[in-house]
């Protein structure tokens, strides 16, 4: 069921950049960009449902983080969040860094640089470069020049249902208890 939702939100999202195009929504007026701005985030399903989601990628060199990117679809507009250790015995996100195009901000594990056009957050230094891909695609590309390096890269999608009762979702734990119960009334008669 999470997977199957977890799809369709992904397909929602990418579809998001097609929707100026033709088609379906053809003879639709757009929506202005600061009432648009106001606007609920996340998706809601033809049943009710309502989908927030978020995207948190990890990169970790040698067991430490050193970088941290969030894609955050709930409430408003879409929203990004990096972070980077303070130093290298960080055990946590560190702290944020600033998100908008063309800012570079050095961490102790090099420069971060954002480019909110493409999606992308590049962490450069010690001849490793780690790109986050947030925008149209979701992934890491990683390049390392150096030996002898344990590089791990997580991926981890919230999602959070909200109204997501069994009678709006088709809940098949229903169907299953009441396959037990007849199961259980035949062993009596």
């Amino acid at each position: 069921m999470r997977a199957g939702v977890a799809g369709m939100a992904f397909a929602l999202v990418w579809m998001l950049p097609m929707a100026g195009n033709a088609g379906p929504f053809a003879g639709h007026e757009a929506v202005s960009d600061t009432e648009l701005a106001q606007m609920r985030g996340g998706f809601r399903l033809p049943n009710g449902v309502e989908v927030a989601m978020a995207v948190q990628i990890d990169s970790i060199v040698n067991g430490q983080l050193v970088l941290r990117s969030v894609l955050v679809a709930d409430q408003g507009p879409a929203r990004l969040e990096i972070y980077s250790p303070g130093d290298s015995k960080t055990q946590g996100a560190g702290t944020a860094i600033p998100v908008s195009g063309g800012i570079t901000v050095e961490t102790p594990n090099g420069l971060v640089s954002v480019n909110d056009k493409t999606g992308r957050v590049v962490l450069t230094g010690d001849g490793l470069q780690v790109q986050h891909l947030v925008g149209r695609a979701l992934g890491t590309i990683i390049s390392n020049e150096k030996n002898g390096r344990t590089i791990d890269n997580n991926m981890v999608v919230h999602l959070n249902l909200s109204r997501a009762t069994p009678d709006r979702i088709g809940s098949s734990l229903l169907r299953a208890a009441d396959v037990a119960l007849d199961s259980l009334r035949r062993r009596g008669e």
